[in-house]
């Protein structure tokens, strides 16, 4: 009986030990472009999740807004990322844009790269700026 109460014990102690995630990783800019890489969802979610880790780091609305921005166009500017993929991050970060302005550049900038053509700089700029105009 008492072999039986160690193991048990020994095996809760495993699935504890386990069960305590490690430190998550920050998701950074670099790791979204690279989801972005993959797949429409996985862009999404990492989006999301770079997203996420602002917040919980106490950055501001503008701030955000800029950041997102700026995976926006490294997306744009990356030559690896489909457009349909770079369209589908832009629509997603209209919810995040810190202003009308900025919003409208993410939409423009989806419905460029889905139609095949270039997004001019002056767009990019607006994108992934935090200025609240």
């Amino acid at each position: 009986m008492n072999t039986v109460f160690k193991r048990s014990l020994s095996a809760l102690a495993l699935t504890v030990a386990f069960a305590i995630p490690a430190h998550a990783q920050a998701v950074t800019q670099a790791s979204v472009v690279a989801a972005c890489s993959v797949s429409a969802n996985a862009c999404i979610a990492a989006q999301n999740a770079f997203v996420a880790s602002l917040r919980a780091q106490g950055l501001t609305p503008a701030q955000i807004g800029a950041a997102v921005g700026t995976v926006v166009a490294a997306l744009v500017n990356s030559g690896t990322v489909a457009p349909a993929i770079i369209a589908a991050a832009a629509q997603n970060s209209v919810q995040y844009a810190a202003s009308t302005a900025q919003a409208s550049a993410f939409t423009q900038i989806a419905e460029v790269v889905s139609s095949g053509g270039t997004v001019t700089q002056d767009v990019i700029q607006v994108a992934s700026s935090s200025s609240p105009n």
